[in-house]
């Protein structure tokens, strides 16, 4: 099922490596040290694992699934929250060569339906909160674990605990090379339905040396993580650069402005991947009490304003995304940017910035991001079942990354737009076709445009223009309504207006550009 057409020729730094060798690797060279520490903010105590003893649990949950018929190359949705659990099963996944299809818990059941079909996924791990979910996608699954440690056995056929499967707790190798895919994540893209990303072993290795020698991570640091894992933020920037490093993470479900610094303090956490959205949030609480021991935070932007002179804390800008695997633009550690940017092109990956024509642009001109890498290795290794986009992604051997940037006089760059038809909501990236999709659905709408307009806290939202056929008096409730019921939350236009005609530039194209003008003042309250 899983064609990978470009791969990394040749000897490579990951040759002859997969995840569970580095797993396995820390395990016996500091099986004492902390590896993961559970926050939970509600009902439940903290809880840590050693690096023994996580890796212990992740050969046991392994076993278990390979008695249950888990096989090299089959697809596992893992449908969770940030848990130990999520991470246990990832590991125990990749570690029989199964490849761990991580889904966002947000999903529509439309959308989660797609995934599991579309990835030809054998099962679901998933959590009591979202079984009913899973089951009602329709998916033909061999058998569905819920994760929930207190609940007694599900009972109803091929629904049990995870818990109950738990096999031998010694290290069974498995044959599991550098090239095997080892993970699947949807990422929303410019077209109808979302494409699934396939990295390799290779890349997810890659992906934890590359960030942890950027962050110059040591087996010291605490990385507080609160972003989900079912992105490639939290599960590389932050999980696999500490595995990487040999260092320790702090783990909560879902980030709380509240036991943000109680936790960090606690646990002196030293570094952390945020959004603005999480700045904005943290500005408007008392500071800390006790001191804190963040060195550094990293985002979007570098230099964020008010963070050093409040905290005492560097901010760090990057740009990376689900098909670069690391960052592939940040500022370095030790050179802190005057400018307000995402950074700095890393000595890992080579960059263009080019025009339409795809000719190199000068300094201070914005034009299309381009990155060259090593497919399969510091690339992704292609869309799954989707070869033609795969293709389409490339420019003679340089990655269309879709975004647009300029480079500042000091050397930084900087984010401009999106040439790709994306949104940014809360950190969630939201294809504006996809959403447009499912207006056309309704009845009586003729024409549908998705743009962004400016939120406070999410930075921006998803607003929609629509022509409709006649009297439709209650059309814009009926869109709203359909959408909540066929996307994600953060996908749903906050809000709909019906217009005459959609403004057009040439060739009879809708213009984005006076949409989002529009809305602006349109939609302003």
């Amino acid at each position: 099922m899983m064609d990978i057409s470009r791969q990394p020729g040749g000897l490579h730094c990951m040759s002859g490596k997969n995840v569970s060798s580095l797993l396995r690797y820390w395990q016996e060279k500091s099986p004492d040290n902390t590896f993961l520490k559970w926050e939970p903010l509600a009902a439940g105590k903290p809880r840590s694992w050693s690096y023994e003893q996580f890796a212990t649990d992740v050969w046991r949950l392994s076993s278990g699934l390979l008695k249950l018929g888990v096989k090299k190359g089959d697809c596992i949705n893992i449908h969770l929250d940030n848990s130990p659990e999520f991470l246990l099963s990832w590991f125990s996944c990749v570690h029989l060569g199964a490849i761990p299809v991580t889904t966002n818990t947000r999903s529509s059941l439309d959308e989660l339906s797609y995934y599991l079909s579309h990835s030809e996924s054998v099962a679901s791990i998933t959590s009591g909160q979202h079984v009913d979910s899973i089951k009602n996608t329709g998916a033909e699954l061999q058998f569905i674990l819920v994760t929930d440690e207190s609940s007694a056995s599900c009972g109803s056929g091929e629904v049990s605990n995870l818990y109950e499967h738990l096999g031998a707790a010694t290290f069974t190798p498995h044959d599991v090379s550098d090239s095997d895919i080892c993970s699947l994540q949807y990422t929303s893209g410019t077209t109808s339905r979302p494409k699934g990303v396939m990295w390799t072993h290779a890349n997810a290795l890659w992906g934890g040396r590359v960030t942890s020698g950027h962050l110059k991570s040591t087996p010291q640091d605490t990385a507080l993580v609160y972003l989900p894992l079912f992105h490639t933020n939290a599960l590389c920037y932050s999980m696999l650069s500490t595995l990487w490093s040999g260092g320790s993470m702090v783990l909560l479900p879902k980030f709380s402005a509240s036991r943000f610094w109680p936790v960090s303090v606690e646990n002196k956490c030293t570094w952390t991947a945020t959004i603005p959205a999480v700045i904005s949030a943290l500005q408007d609480k008392p500071d800390p009490e006790g001191s804190h021991s963040f060195r550094l935070w990293g985002g979007a932007f570098s230099n964020v304003p008010g963070v050093m002179e409040r905290w005492g804390i560097s901010t760090l800008g990057w740009w990376g995304m689900t098909e670069t695997i690391s960052q592939v633009i940040m500022t370095p550690v030790d050179i802190i940017d005057e400018d307000i940017a995402m950074g700095r092109v890393v000595p890992e990956y080579s960059v263009r910035v080019v025009d339409d024509a795809g000719v190199d642009v000068s300094p201070g001109t914005v034009g299309h991001l381009l990155v060259k890498g090593v497919p399969g290795l510091s690339l992704f290794a292609g869309y799954l079942k989707n070869d033609e986009a795969t293709d389409e992604s490339y420019d003679d051997g340089w990655f269309i990354t879709g975004d647009l940037v300029k480079q500042l006089p000091s050397g930084a760059i900087a984010f401009s737009d999106r040439a790709k038809d994306m949104l940014k909501v809360g950190g969630e990236n939201v294809s504006a076709s996809e959403v447009e999709r499912v207006i056309l659905a309704v009845d009586g709408v003729l024409e549908a445009a998705v743009v962004s307009r400016p939120d406070d806290f999410l930075d921006e939202v998803p607003v929609a223009y629509v022509t409709a056929n006649g009297n439709n008096a209650d059309i814009e409730a009926r869109i709203v309504r359909h959408c909540s019921e066929m996307l994600s939350d953060f996908k749903v236009p906050r809000a709909v207006r019906v217009v005459e005609e959609l403004p057009r530039i040439m060739l009879g194209k809708v213009s984005k550009k006076k949409l989002r003008e529009m809305a602006s003042t349109d939609f302003a309250n």
